[in-house]
């Protein structure tokens, strides 16, 4: 018997051979399958937020850190994912038209197929909308922001500004004889050439020696000294700085590099799940229709 509808009298009277069974559109049974699949997967997903909300002990100081979170999480999406995939597999071998062995199992893999698909479609409408939230979130703050500047500018008095900026362009050549607004005003402009450039030029770190031992009434050799200590702490912010940055780059790199390939299995393992899943419900299908035939 090359297939189990073969036998059924009402095909034998509508002309149909075990060709046109084997060739039966399998749609409907794959679309059960499917949502089966997508049902089970929602209810795993229900109860792994529920067992991760369970370890979370917040007054106990109790919860597992965010490493155990992922490697779980990973694991438990993996699992659910094969075992939601092959119980929709296997409805789908059972129910599908073409009984055949030989065709069950593309029926598997049009369930595990289509469930990937919906599943990446609902989860990109899902970021899309959050992106959208998000982005009337920074546009929001974004013209609040505007506006409290906008505000602040009303409120600065532009007497007050020309007045300053007069006494800074007309200071003495002098630190010891400027006032301390003109001397902060002087040293503002030195270290943003300095952030500029990088480091400070000869000339920009005499003038600022001579300002500061001005400000500070010490001699100018102590000013250089603070100044040597100043940008030697700031070279080592600064390289601190871009090896965490450097660190951070390479962790994420990792992490990107270690879910795809999870994710690369963990596909590969629902595929051939759900083949062999549909498999073992025709074969368990055609068992049943050959005692029931019999």
């Amino acid at each position: 018997m090359s297939s189990r509808y073969a036998s059924e009298p009402g095909l034998r009277d509508a002309g149909l051979g075990a060709a046109d069974v084997r060739w039966g559109q399998p749609i409907g049974a794959v679309i059960i399958g499917t949502a089966v699949a997508l049902a089970a997967g929602a209810a795993f997903a229900a109860l792994g937020t529920a067992i991760g909300a369970s370890t979370v002990d917040a007054v106990a100081r109790d919860t597992p850190d965010a490493a155990t979170f992922a490697v779980a999480g990973g694991a438990w999406v993996a699992v659910s994912h094969v075992v939601a995939v092959g119980a929709g597999a296997y409805v789908a071998g059972r129910l599908a038209p073409a009984g055949a062995l030989d065709r069950a199992g593309f029926h598997g893999l049009g369930v595990w197929a289509f469930a990937i698909l919906l599943t990446l479609s609902l989860v990109g409408g899902a970021v899309s909308r959050l992106g959208s939230t998000a982005s009337g979130v920074v546009s929001g703050v974004a013209q609040s922001a505007a506006a409290g500047a906008g505000a602040a500018v009303g409120q600065v008095d532009p007497r007050a500004v020309l007045d300053r900026a007069r006494a800074a362009l007309s200071a003495p050549a002098d630190p010891a004889r400027m006032t301390g607004d003109q001397r902060a005003a002087a040293m503002a402009d030195i270290l943003g050439r300095r952030v500029a450039n990088g480091s400070f030029t000869e000339q920009d770190r005499t003038r600022a020696a001579a300002l500061v031992a001005a400000e500070a009434g010490i001699s100018e050799a102590d000013a250089r000294a603070r100044i040597d200590a100043y940008e030697a702490e700031a070279r080592r912010t600064a390289a601190a700085a871009e090896q965490r940055a450097r660190e951070a780059a390479d962790a994420a790199a990792r992490g990107a590099k270690t879910a795809a390939i999870w994710f690369f299995v963990t596909m590969l393992a629902g595929a051939l799940a759900a083949f062999f899943a549909a498999r073992a419900g025709a074969s368990r299908a055609s068992v049943q229709d050959v005692h029931r035939l019999a």
